[in-house]
């Protein structure tokens, strides 16, 4: 079986104002007022690919080989690590509420749900349409059941919110204290940036702890930042 067309190396972008390194008499001097930077790319050496007309895994990653007896050891524990990613756990029902509304949350077709299925989740709003956040009322929510509650990092409300509404208290991720809100103080990674890829990391690690520790995931999110930032980030503002 071939491999799939992309086995690891730099992902990510040029932006259209990165003309002006190349061309400074176009004068892009426009306003950045989503802060993204000119340029991002990011490297992969490890690929889980999805062959979707054989419906099989392909786990790849990469070992330099100016070093096998060091780096083949090595790149074999990834993929040993990455096949227990891949087996088969139970998918939680999750919610995850908007920014500014407890009762509005993620149609199938948002980031918001890809980012659910992607951590082994099943999205409780899969079923409502729209490609926006959806207003639901508190009966849909109960109907909903969801196991797992996610606010994301920008809400406008708590946890604790939440958790005091006693029109929720019978929903069980209320009942089993697993009411969760994303880190706020570095990106929200529930949106489509660069570093996105880190809220998938950390909802796995919410959802399937035994699979992948949250200790582990901050570890990692913390050599994310290093190695492709430049910065270190302070473990106390990874929190879930």
């Amino acid at each position: 079986m071939a491999l799939p067309p992309f086995t690891g190396g730099l992902v990510g972008y040029f932006s259209y104002d990165y003309m002006k390194y190349a061309e400074p008499t176009l004068r892009l001097a426009g306003e950045d007022q989503e802060r993204f930077k000119d340029m991002d790319l990011m490297l992969f050496r490890s690929v889980i690919a999805f062959d979707n007309f054989r419906q099989k895994l392909i786990l790849i990653t990469n070992a330099d080989a100016s070093d096998l007896d060091e780096t083949y050891p090595a790149a074999c524990q990834q993929l040993d690590r990455m096949a227990e990613l891949t087996q088969a756990t139970e998918a939680p029902v999750v919610y995850m509420g908007s920014n500014s509304s407890f009762l509005a949350t993620a149609p199938a077709s948002m980031y918001q749900s890809t980012l659910i299925r992607q951590a082994g989740g099943v999205n409780a709003g899969d079923s409502l349409e729209g490609d926006y956040w959806t207003e639901v009322s508190y009966e849909d929510v109960l109907a909903m059941a969801p196991q797992v509650i996610v606010l994301p990092a920008g809400a406008e409300y708590t946890v604790q919110d939440v958790v005091e509404d006693p029109q929720l208290s019978a929903l069980p991720a209320v009942q089993d204290g697993a009411v969760y809100q994303m880190p706020g103080g570095i990106e929200e990674w529930d949106s489509p940036v660069p570093s996105g890829i880190l809220g998938t990391m950390w909802m796995t690690s919410v959802l399937h702890p035994d699979v992948y520790p949250f200790e582990e995931f901050t570890a990692d999110a913390q050599d994310f930042y290093q190695t492709f930032y430049g910065f270190s980030v302070d473990a106390s503002l990874i929190t879930k």
